[in-house]
C-alpha cells in the first residue's frame, strides 16, 4: 500500500509603517499591506531504502553498493540493510562517508571498469583525512544500480586499519 506524504504551510505577512508628527517619536501604526503566502507540496520522499555499515580498511579493495547482502564485500561485518529492501535497479540519492580513525586517511576512488558514477571519470577520487565526513547528494539519483556493473568504489588507506562509516540512501 502506497503512502502519501504532504506538507503545507501558511504564512501571514503584515507590513507596518509608522508616521510621526512633530518629531516626538510618537506615532500611529498604519497597516500598509496585508498578504498571505501559501504553498503546498505533495510528493512521496525519494528515499526507498538504505544501507548502513562500518568498513575496516586494512588494505585496498572494493565495495559494491548495489550488492543485496554484502555491500562492504568483506571489509566489515557491521552492516545493516532493511530485510525487505531490494537494492537492484535502485539509484543512490545520497552517500555519507565518515573516517572514524584519528590518524590515518582513507581514499575513495571510482573503480575503472565497474565504477559507481559519483565522480566524473573512472579513477577520480576523494581522500578523507582523519575525522572527515563527505556527503554526496544526487537530486536525480545516480544511474540505476546493477551489482558488479556500475556500483564499485575502491577503498585504500594511508596506514593502519582505519574504519569508514558508510551510509547509503537509495531511491528510484
Amino acid at each position: 500500500m502506497a503512502k502519501t506524504y504532504s506538507c503545507s504551510a501558511k504564512v501571514d505577512l503584515k507590513t507596518i509603517a509608522y508616521s510621526s508628527v512633530g518629531g516626538d517619536g510618537g506615532g500611529t501604526e498604519v497597516a500598509v499591506r496585508d498578504s498571505t503566502l501559501e504553498f503546498t507540496e505533495s510528493a512521496a520522499p525519494k528515499i526507498k531504502g538504505f544501507f548502513n555499515g562500518i568498513a575496516t580498511v586494512s588494505g585496498s579493495g572494493d565495495i559494491l553498493l548495489a550488492h543485496a547482502t554484502d555491500p562492504l564485500q568483506g571489509f566489515g561485518d557491521a552492516g545493516y540493510v532493511p530485510p525487505t529492501f531490494d537494492v537492484a535497479s535502485k539509484k543512490i540519492t545520497m552517500l555519507r562517508f565518515e573516517n572514524l580513525d584519528a590518524s590515518a586517511s582513507i581514499t575513495i576512488t571510482r573503480k575503472a571498469s565497474v565504477g559507481l558514477p559519483i565522480f566524473d571519470t573512472a579513477g577520480d577520487s576523494v581522500t578523507l583525512a582523519p575525522g572527515d565526513i563527505r556527503i554526496f547528494y544526487f537530486k536525480a539519483g545516480t544511474a540505476a544500480l546493477t551489482t558488479g556493473s556500475n556500483d564499485a568504489l575502491t577503498l585504500s588507506r594511508s596506514g593502519g586499519s582505519p574504519q569508514l562509516a558508510v551510509t547509503v540512501y537509495y531511491g528510484d
